[in-house]
């Protein structure tokens, strides 16, 4: 499964939309748009790391 369909899934799972999500992941949305159109890997969305620096 790619990581982006699993945070979709985990997303409406839990009644977020994509702008809720990425407000209490601490990314921003156009962000966590980048994550879901280019499917980065589970070990870069899931390092806590993800959003920050670049």
């Amino acid at each position: 499964m790619k990581f982006s369909d699993r945070l979709k899934g985990l997303r409406e799972k839990n009644d977020m939309t994509q702008e809720q999500l990425a407000k209490v992941s601490g990314v921003s949305p156009p962000y966590h748009t980048e994550i879901r159109m280019r499917n980065l890997s589970s070990s870069l969305g899931c390092s806590g790391e993800a959003g920050k620096g670049t």
